[in-house]
């Protein structure tokens, strides 16, 4: 079973996170602040977790469909 390719919600995913703790490290530094960043990048690499499963069991072109 091969892996999925990196497609357009992967880039998004990871854009959104990185940019995430970007802007709570570097442009308004707040711990409590950083600790929701934190808390939303494990929600949205749990949520980005089943996308990924989801696309390696029962491939790419079935989950638009």
């Amino acid at each position: 079973m091969p892996i999925p390719a990196v497609d357009r919600i992967d880039v998004a995913t990871y854009g959104f996170m990185l940019g995430l703790l970007a802007f709570v490290y570097f442009i308004y530094p707040r711990h409590f602040l950083q600790v929701v960043a934190w808390y939303t990048n494990i929600m949205v690499f749990t949520c980005w977790t089943g996308y990924f499963v989801y696309r390696l069991a029962f491939g790419e072109a079935e989950f638009w469909e």
